[in-house]
C-alpha cells in the first residue's frame, strides 16, 4: 500500500491492487495506447483520510490512442454500483486514473478540466476527489481536488512516486 500525505493535510492510501492495475497498463511500447478508468474508495469517518480500494480497467467502449483516453460513462458504472452494494454504501466513485507515455506524468489541460468537472458537478459523494496518472518506468502522479468555499476548485500539490520505492517499502 502507498500512503501519501498532501501539504494541506489530506492523506490517501492506494491499495496494492490499484497500483498493480495502473502499472499493468504502462505505455512501454511506441504503439501502446493510454488506458484508464475510475477510482473507487472511501473516506475514514470524521477525518481527511481516504483509501482508494479499487480501479476499473479499460473496456471496448472507451476511446484510446497514444496520447489520449476518454472513458465511457457506462462502462465503469457497474463497478461503482457493485462496490457500493458490497460495502454497504461506504465505497463509491472517488476519482479517475489513466496513463501517460512520459517519465514524469503531469496532468494536461484536459485532465485538469475533467477533475474540475467532477468536483463542480458533485460526481463523487466525497469532499475530495483524486487524479492518478501512471507514467513510464513506474512513475506516478497523484493530485487531489476539492471545492473551496468560494466555489473555486483547488488542485493541491501533486507528488511523484516511483514504484521501485513502493516495492522496497512493502
Amino acid at each position: 500500500m502507498l500512503t501519501v500525505t498532501f501539504s494541506e493535510g489530506t492523506i490517501v492510501d492506494l491499495e496494492n491492487n490499484v497500483l498493480s492495475i495502473i502499472r499493468s497498463y504502462e505505455q512501454q511500447k511506441l504503439w501502446s495506447k493510454e488506458a484508464g478508468g475510475v477510482l473507487i474508495g472511501k473516506e475514514l469517518k470524521d477525518t481527511d483520510h481516504y483509501i482508494i480500494t479499487a480501479a476499473s480497467t479499460p473496456t471496448r467502449h472507451d476511446k484510446r490512442s497514444r496520447f489520449s483516453f476518454t472513458r465511457s460513462m457506462e462502462s465503469a458504472q457497474p463497478l461503482i454500483d457493485r462496490k457500493w452494494e458490497e460495502s454497504g454504501g461506504i465505497e463509491n466513485y472517488i476519482g479517475e486514473w489513466h496513463t501517460h507515455p512520459e517519465s514524469k506524468p503531469t496532468p494536461s489541460g484536459i485532465d485538469q478540466a475533467l477533475i474540475r468537472q467532477v468536483v463542480s458537478d458533485n460526481s463523487s459523494p466525497f469532499p475530495k476527489v483524486f487524479l492518478v496518472i501512471g507514467g513510464l518506468n513506474g512513475s506516478l502522479y497523484l493530485g487531489v481536488a476539492e471545492t473551496l468555499g468560494s466555489g473555486d476548485i483547488s488542485i493541491s500539490r501533486q507528488i511523484e512516486v516511483d514504484y521501485e520505492y513502493i516495492r522496497n517499502k512493502g
